[in-house]
C-alpha cells in the first residue's frame, strides 16, 4: 500500500505543477486492488516484479491481504 500511496502523491502533484486544478480525486487502495488483480494474472519475471513493487513475498500474501480488505469493506461475510 505504501507504493500505491507514493504513486497517488506523485500524480496529484504532477496535476498540480501543471495547474490542474479540476476535482480530481485517486484512491491509494484502489491503485492497490488493480496492481493486486494485475499481479494475479502475472506469472514469471513479472509476477515478481510485481510482488516487488507491493512488498508481498508471494499470491498468498496477497490474497490474504486482499481478504482483510473485503471483510473491512464488506463485513465478516468474506472471512
Amino acid at each position: 500500500m505504501e507504493l500505491c500511496t507514493r504513486m497517488t502523491k506523485q500524480l496529484l502533484l504532477k496535476e498540480v505543477e501543471k495547474g490542474n486544478y479540476k476535482n480530481l480525486v485517486l484512491s491509494p487502495l484502489s491503485i492497490d486492488v488493480v496492481l493486486n488483480m494485475v499481479a494475479a494474472g502475472s506469472k514469471g519475471r513479472t509476477l515478481e516484479k510485481i510482488l516487488g513493487w507491493l512488498g508481498s513475498k508471494d499470491m498468498e500474501e496477497i490474497k490474504s491481504q486482499s481478504l482483510q480488505m473485503m471483510a473491512v469493506a464488506g463485513g465478516d461475510q468474506y472471512l
